[in-house]
């Protein structure tokens, strides 16, 4: 009679049904010299929930300061779509405005983290936002991810290393994205946006943050979002946006202007991008220069379970 080891037979099952996350080291950043990119190849076949990178100077656990002073880019792409594209400076402050008051601290013992699935969310079928499956096999599959690293110019961080929370692959569903718009305005008055990328029904407007660096933020006193000729933020005074979303505990963030479509936590809630004409309009009181427009995003759709045979 043939002895079944039930330690081998179970193991595939173990691996569907797994969900406990695991913490995975990454590969090692090629030596990065200030002001050049470089890039990891992150490993497929797993699904991103968090990335952690880990900044030190001389042995020393770099500071938030020195962080955003210094980390100039964060790009990561998926088979050559560039899904976020910000510098650590304003992945903190995206960050820090939707869950810094909820879930605490996005960079801690010199570490920035970096959230692909959100746990401060409220899915109605799940206890997460969801997050990045990179599954190799089947609808969706991923060919490549990586994870670019810019420092700026000077930078004195001369140690890296990244970690990511895994769990076992699913394919690429609603993924969050975080994409730039940037311009100039030089004069005091109504700047009006209208030119947005990327319009599908497979993407959700989740919020924009405008930032005009020097602080130069606060200069927008009114603001006011049109669309297909239906005002879906009427025209009005900025303070009372920021009232409305820090009721659901987001922080407005020193310098930037918040538009935040699911400020309750409810990914359902972000704006559907269906429409033919958006136009946001930003009243400045002075001159704002120079500026950058991130536009948070969900993109694709969720992955539907297979089929039950009959």
């Amino acid at each position: 009679m043939a002895v079944t080891n039930v330690t081998r037979a179970a193991a595939g099952v173990f691996r569907q049904v797994r969900k406990t996350p695991r913490h995975m080291r990454l590969p090692a950043f090629r030596a990065v010299t200030p002001g050049q990119p470089t890039s990891i190849i992150m490993p497929l076949g797993v699904t991103y929930h968090r990335i952690f990178i880990r900044l030190t100077i001389a042995g020393v656990e770099a500071s938030e300061a020195q962080a955003r002073a210094q980390v100039a880019n964060i790009k990561a792409t998926i088979d050559g779509d560039a899904k976020i594209d910000a510098s650590a400076d304003e992945l903190l402050t995206v960050f820090n405005h939707w869950n810094a008051q909820r879930n605490g601290a996005n960079f801690k013992n010199g570490t920035l983290t970096i959230h692909l699935a959100r746990p401060w969310e409220q899915e109605i079928v799940a206890q997460d936002g969801p997050a990045w499956g990179c599954a190799v096999e089947g609808p969706g599959a991923i060919r490549t991810f990586n994870l670019g690293l810019t420092l700026a110019g000077g930078a004195t961080i001369d140690a890296y290393e990244a970690w990511a929370e895994v769990t076992e692959a699913t394919p690429l569903g609603r993924h969050f994205c975080l994409r730039r718009v940037s311009g100039q305005f030089l004069a005091a008055g109504d700047l009006i946006l209208s030119d947005w990328p990327s319009l599908s029904p497979e993407i959700s407007w989740y919020a924009t943050h405008f930032n005009k660096s020097g602080g130069a933020g606060n200069l927008i006193s009114d603001i006011g979002l049109k669309i297909d000729t239906n005002d879906e933020v009427e025209f009005g005074s900025y303070a009372i946006i920021q009232s409305l979303f820090s009721a659901y505990g987001l922080q407005q963030q020193a310098g930037w202007v918040h538009l935040p479509f699911a400020r309750r936590g409810r990914p359902m809630e972000a704006l559907p991008v269906v429409f033919q004409d958006a136009r946001l309009t930003l009243r400045a009181t002075a001159a704002l220069g120079s500026y950058s427009l991130l536009i948070e995003t969900q993109e694709g759709v969720d992955n539907q379970p297979p089929a039950q045979a009959a």
